[in-house]
């Protein structure tokens, strides 16, 4: 699995053997880096699946450098038919144009992924609490992560409310790390042992709010960022999880 540093964005590969699953591809605005990312890494896969967790541009906007990069080899770019907003025409046309489809699906349709929401329609609710959740299984099943696009707090209550613990090792942090996601109760509820922040470094925005940085620590969970530590590659071997960044390498018990 690698989260990769794309600036102030979210951009996730989780890799099945030869087989890849993308979600989400940074921003427009950090093509250069994106193309460079996106070219490498596509030859590390034989098949590529992709998703975007919503239509926001720091989500979907790689996505066309990386379909250019696969000069028309992806037939899908799945996103949530509950989430569609006035985007998703333009969006549709544009992905149309590079040989590919905006496929808009109620539930990723990937055995190794359960979509936890949207799951219907939500009336009154914006683009960023209608951002998929997905728990996307490691290889055995054994474990997991739980991808949570832009939810916001409201969207945390809900999941708590509709299931139990998703028993994942792995938690991607809200909205770059936004002090409107990331509550203790959410926390409490995920029992994660390692989160993942993407967000750019020095940005305006101030991702991510200490608020969260402290619920994280409270709960004792490791945190990896990009804006400090570039990209985040993460294996599991026997019952060890390696995490590898620029800083360096960790290793952590299961």
């Amino acid at each position: 699995m690698s989260v990769f540093d794309v600036g102030q964005g979210d951009a996730t590969r989780i890799s099945w053997g030869r087989q890849c699953f993308w979600f989400d591809f940074g921003s427009f605005f950090q093509a250069r880096r994106a193309k460079t990312l996106f070219e490498r890494e596509i030859r590390l896969c034989d098949q590529h699946l992709l998703a975007v967790s919503h239509l926001d541009g720091d989500h979907v906007g790689g996505v066309y450098i990386f379909l250019d990069a696969m000069n028309a080899l992806v037939k899908n770019v799945w996103v949530s038919s509950w989430g569609g907003d006035w985007r998703v025409k333009m969006h549709q046309k544009k992905i149309n144009n590079r040989g590919s489809r905006l496929a808009l699906v109620e539930r990723v349709p990937h055995p190794q992924v359960d979509t936890l929401w949207p799951l219907e329609e939500h009336r009154g609710l914006n683009a960023n609490e209608l951002s998929w959740v997905l728990r996307v299984w490691h290889q055995d099943r054994r474990h997991c992560i739980l991808l949570t696009g832009d939810i916001s707090k409201l969207i945390e209550t809900k999941l708590i409310e509709t299931y139990s613990s998703p028993g994942c090792i792995f938690l991607k942090v809200a909205h770059h790390g936004s002090k409107t996601s990331t509550s203790r109760a959410f926390l409490q509820w995920a029992q994660p042992k390692i989160a993942f922040i993407s967000n750019g470094y020095g940005h305006y925005f101030g991702h991510p709010h200490q608020t969260v940085l402290k619920n994280l620590d409270s709960h004792g969970i490791w945190i990896f960022r990009t804006d400090w530590m570039g990209r985040i590659d993460v294996w599991i071997e026997d019952q060890l999880i390696r995490v590898r960044t620029v800083k360096g390498e960790v290793h952590l018990p299961i």
